[in-house]
């Protein structure tokens, strides 16, 4: 188990927010890791901006503005947004909208990204209640011709719940997650993406997602709900607005001890790209 703690509370960890912006203040010591930056922040007065990395926005809550090529674009609470690299941008909100952001070094290690889980736990908690049966949609690999990667905005209403067809039915019952980002998907409304995952995760009360571990590091960021994360050795409480960092290659487990469902997002990258794109914001 690495040294430092895997987890804060978030305000802004690994980097601050453009200038601007009602952002929050870096938090590099909680979490060293070179090649990313993650954080949650407030959003009011407009800012412009444009940067040589790329970034992911997540509307918490409230209402979020912003230029897409040209567009004006409303997105409400669910809204996941892909800001290019250089692509001049304009953020603001009517009121005050609560985010969630991701950057990352592009390149990296492509393979490890896409490596899957190992679980190592079989046994699973049962939920407090018997959870309501919900639909999952099982989506296939894409072609060519079905390639999302020039989709830049999406919403969690907009794509179906889905699960890890490998798991067991108990586990289906009680786990399942939205992709949001990643590599394409057929007939999937998300945005294509071979360098990062990330997306919306929902744990049942009273259950557990079972210990696993993956060579790709992980930042979660917990959205609804109340847990105990268990990384390595490590146990965390986590409410929302608490971020947990899972090193390479390090066991994990993820338990709901509120009484409502668990939402939290997850976001994976290819470890180690190019971190000389964090050297300036180009504001």
């Amino acid at each position: 188990m690495n040294a430092f703690a895997p987890v804060v509370a978030l305000s802004g960890l690994l980097g601050a927010w453009q200038t601007g912006l009602a952002g929050p203040v870096g938090l590099y010591d909680h979490i060293p890791r070179d090649d990313v930056r993650v954080g949650w922040t407030q959003i009011t007065d407009e800012a412009t901006a444009s940067h040589a990395f790329p970034e992911i926005l997540y509307v918490v809550e409230g209402e979020l503005r912003w230029s897409d090529d040209g567009e004006q674009v409303v997105g409400r609470a669910g809204t996941t947004v892909l800001i290019p690299k250089g692509a001049p941008h304009t953020l603001s909100s009517p009121t005050t909208a609560t985010v969630a952001f991701f950057r990352w070094a592009p390149g990296g290690d492509l393979a490890t990204l896409h490596r899957p889980s190992t679980m190592t736990e079989l046994a699973v908690a049962p939920p407090v209640d018997t959870p309501e049966d919900r639909t999952l949609r099982r989506y296939e690999s894409a072609t060519t011709s079905t390639n999302r990667s020039t989709r830049t905005r999406t919403h969690i209403d907009d794509i179906e719940w889905t699960t890890n067809w490998t798991y067991s039915e108990e586990l289906w019952k009680i786990y399942r997650y939205k992709p949001l980002v990643r590599e394409a998907l057929a007939d999937w409304p998300g945005i294509g993406r071979a360098d990062v995952r990330m997306g919306l995760q929902e744990l049942e009360p009273g259950a557990a997602y079972p210990t696993h571990h993956h060579l790709s590091p992980e930042i979660y960021v917990v959205v609804s709900g109340e847990a105990h994360w268990t990384v390595g050795e490590r146990r965390i409480s986590a409410a929302p607005g608490t971020a947990i960092y899972t090193p390479p290659d390090t066991s994990h487990r993820i338990e709901n001890t509120g009484t409502t469902r668990l939402r939290w997002l997850y976001f994976w990258w290819a470890p180690n790209g190019d971190v000389s794109v964090f050297e300036s914001a180009g504001h």
